[in-house]
């Protein structure tokens, strides 16, 4: 059976202004400062969150980094120009260097006047798959979670949710972890991050499945391949049909999702798991040739080499 996706990109669709909740920046929750800048602060955070592309992002952190600092000489929210230029340099891939900038902003953050921005530092910079001391996480979540919501911080709330719904789910209580996505939902439509929803369904079809509601959890699916405005990435549609196969045994989606694997050059590594699947449904995989270059693939490439049982299969059948 398939295993719980949790699925937290980062996020952003540039606006020109900010809605306030007293002081907050709502839905990122930062402080506001009362300056021009703090719009700025709305456009990078709703350009991550809407998936802007890397080179836009460092554009829009060049021009923050200008117009705070004129705004800001004594350095108070320094920290803030830190952290976006170390998510810009992982946007782009650089991860280390990233992740040390980010680090550096946690350290120069005062917590006691700026607790929301210590508190989306750390969460930050935190190793999600660090699943050690299960109650300290627990109750971190759970703090955080109000603290965010509090501070108008819907999209930071929302990552929390998809945490302590994982959490759940690892504890075996999944309708404890089906309430928990299913408030991320409702966190991003209050946000109006329609994207980042869309991808959420995932949680929740998967969510729902292990709650016991295999119904719900493919109609989660059917509405992802009904979207007209995002559904149209192979990619999208590849995972949707595996994860439908994986939750109901549908062999059609099963093929639909070889078909697409199979054809994009960019998929290999997902078309080698659907390959598998194939093998062990019985189905096969398909025609001479297709048998032929599935062992060319698992022999020629070393990365594949985590798919031991699943390469074997493959070869058996052959």
């Amino acid at each position: 059976l398939c295993t719980p996706i949790v699925i937290a990109f980062g996020l952003l669709v540039i606006t020109t202004g900010c809605e306030r909740k007293s002081d907050r920046l709502v839905p990122f929750g930062w402080k506001a400062t009362g300056m021009p800048s703090d719009s700025l602060l709305v456009r990078l955070d709703r350009g991550l969150q809407s998936y802007i592309d890397p080179d836009s992002l460092e554009s829009l952190v060049e021009q923050y980094d200008r117009m705070s600092k004129e705004e800001d000489p004594t350095g108070v929210y320094a920290h803030r120009r830190t952290y976006w230029k170390g998510t810009s340099l992982f946007m782009h891939g650089d991860f280390e260097r990233g992740d040390s900038l980010r680090r550096l902003a946690m350290q120069m953050c005062d917590s006691s006047r700026f607790p929301h921005d210590y508190r989306l530092y750390r969460m930050a910079i935190e190793q999600p798959t660090d699943f050690t001391d299960n109650l300290s996480r627990y109750n971190r979540y759970v703090s955080d979670l109000k603290s965010f919501l509090d501070e108008g911080d819907l999209v930071s709330a929302f990552a929390r949710c998809v945490m302590l719904s994982q959490q759940m789910s690892e504890a075996g209580m999944h309708n404890k972890a089906l309430e928990y996505v299913l408030m991320a939902d409702s966190l991003l439509e209050r946000a109006d991050l329609s994207l980042l929803r869309f991808n959420n369904k995932v949680n929740v079809a998967s969510s729902r499945f292990y709650a016991g509601d295999t119904i719900g959890a493919v109609k989660a699916l059917d509405e992802m391949k009904a979207d007209s405005i995002y559904c149209g990435n192979e990619t999208v549609n590849a995972i949707i049909d595996f994860i439908k196969y994986e939750m109901t045994g549908d062999t059609a989606a099963l093929a639909s999702a070889w078909r697409i694997t199979s054809s994009n050059p960019a998929l290999t590594r997902m078309n080698i798991l659907v390959g598998a699947s194939m093998v062990n449904s019985g189905m096969g995989i398909g025609t001479a040739d297709e048998k032929k270059r599935m062992l060319e693939l698992i022999g020629s490439a070393d990365e594949y080499a985590y798919l031991p049982e699943e390469d074997l299969e493959i070869k058996k059948a052959v």
